[in-house]
């Protein structure tokens, strides 16, 4: 008899604007080459990519609870929090034969339904994972209420996405089970997705961690019936995006991963009027045997011309915290041209100077080359930068295991730090972010 009936049997006993394209929205905006732009197009070319710069999905507010045996499990008085475009998420791992979640609300006056976005499946003293999202949930503070088929041992996990598509929200979706060490899916993705899974196990004692690389949001435990549920996100950089936990123990589990859509409106340009220089003529009279006036019109214009204009905003990932120390989390610094286009041969440099005691574990442009790491230091360059292009260093950070003063450490970005180019505005290229720590 296997490891997992015997797990099983003694719970039994859970626009193109003037000819140039530029970025449309939904999951994955493109970046427009707007090097060569009319100059007509210009202004509405970066107000796309200032709104597309803002795309990115944030996540916050996770909980959880468990219950065994009831037909309904449920979350007390959650709310969403703050934010626009909300996707209330919500992962449900359970442990019964041929159980199932019939329906699944938020109320707060009225109910609001969830979708089921994917399931494992149902198996005989299996684990099953399921995950569900409700789109626009109610500003709270409200109920998630899990109706089920029979009684079960359940892990209720929660979170809330900003910034979502609201008329698709979602992309492809993966699941997958086993019997084995250390859980992963693989799911299809276009960068700039924020994938969230939910994880489902039997027959363990123990705990298993987000890989390296995701967030985690929930981790609960049904003691005496040894049936876990735990959920991550992780923002996707490419096309496949492996969503897995670390667990060096052969057990039963299930694993549901959902790749979340941001959102990325389209902005509408503002008209705006270009003076027209007239050359004035000048008439320059010349003596001469037939007296003849030669007229002549002289215009000469000195192009003072626009510069780059760069800039970076750094943030971390997870929110706002507070972190435990020691702990795990992600830095985004995104670096922004809004003037014009840097070329090729110019170097835009990005740096931070992680907080004192904090362990770099890795970091790396999206979806482009590795940084180099030489800690406290990290120094990320790119081959020039076009009008309203980004680009995202991505920086995974153990926290110190103390907090040296005051309880929150700082993060410390800049762009152009050799003032290599040359810029119409040199204020906005640093920027910090205040790490608060439990």
């Amino acid at each position: 008899m296997s490891a997992r009936w015997r797990a099983g049997l003694g719970i039994l006993v859970a626009s193109i604007l003037l000819g140039v394209p530029l970025a449309a929205p939904g999951p994955h905006p493109a970046q427009a080459d707007l090097s060569s732009a009319p100059a007509g197009a210009a202004q509405a070319a970066i107000l796309e990519a200032r709104v597309a710069a803002d795309c990115g999905i944030s996540t916050q507010n996770p909980a959880s609870n468990t219950a065994t045996g009831p037909h309904t499990v449920s979350i007390s008085n959650y709310s969403p929090g703050a934010g626009s475009n909300q996707v209330l998420v919500v992962g449900i791992s359970l442990q019964d034969p041929m159980g199932t979640v019939t329906s699944l609300t938020y109320t707060t006056s009225s109910p609001q339904t969830f979708t089921q976005a994917v399931s494992t499946g149902v198996g005989l003293f299996e684990a099953r994972a399921d995950l569900w999202y409700l789109v626009a949930p109610a500003a709270g503070p409200g109920t998630i209420t899990a109706t089920l088929s029979s009684g079960s041992a359940v892990v209720l996990g929660a979170v809330t996405l900003n910034n979502v598509n609201p008329t698709t929200p979602i992309g492809t979706v993966a699941s997958a089970t086993g019997d084995s060490a250390n859980p992963s899916v693989q799911v299809t993705t276009v960068a700039g997705q924020l994938v969230v899974d939910t994880l489902a196990t039997v027959g363990d004692f123990g705990s298993p961690t987000a890989a390296l690389g995701q967030a985690q949001q929930w981790n609960a435990v049904n003691v005496g019936f040894n049936e876990r549920g735990a959920g991550s996100s992780k923002l996707a950089a490419g096309t496949s995006t492996t969503m897995a936990w670390v667990r060096n123990l052969n057990i039963n589990w299930g694993l549901v991963a959902v790749p979340f859509n941001p959102f990325c409106p389209t902005p509408t340009p503002t008209a705006t009027s270009t003076a027209t220089t007239t050359p004035t003529p000048t008439v320059t009279r010349t003596a001469t045997p037939t007296t003849t006036a030669t007229a002549t019109s002289t215009a000469t214009l000195t192009p003072t011309g626009p510069k780059p204009d760069l800039s970076i905003t750094s943030s971390v990932e997870e929110g706002a915290g507070p972190f435990s120390p020691g702990s795990v989390i992600h830095l985004v610094n995104v670096v922004r041209n809004t003037g014009v286009a840097v070329p090729s041969s110019t170097v835009v440099r990005a740096t931070d100077r992680v907080p004192a005691g904090a362990t770099i574990v890795e970091a790396s442009i999206v979806g482009g080359a590795t940084c180099i790491l030489t800690p406290p230091d990290v120094t990320c360059d790119r081959a020039g930068l076009g009008i309203g292009e980004e680009f995202t260093v991505r920086i995974t950070l153990q926290l110190p295991d103390r907090v040296p003063g005051g309880g929150s450490v700082t993060n410390q970005a800049a762009v152009d730090p050799q003032n290599l180019v040359a810029e119409t505005n040199e204020n906005n290229n640093k920027a910090q972010a205040t790490i608060r720590m439990q």
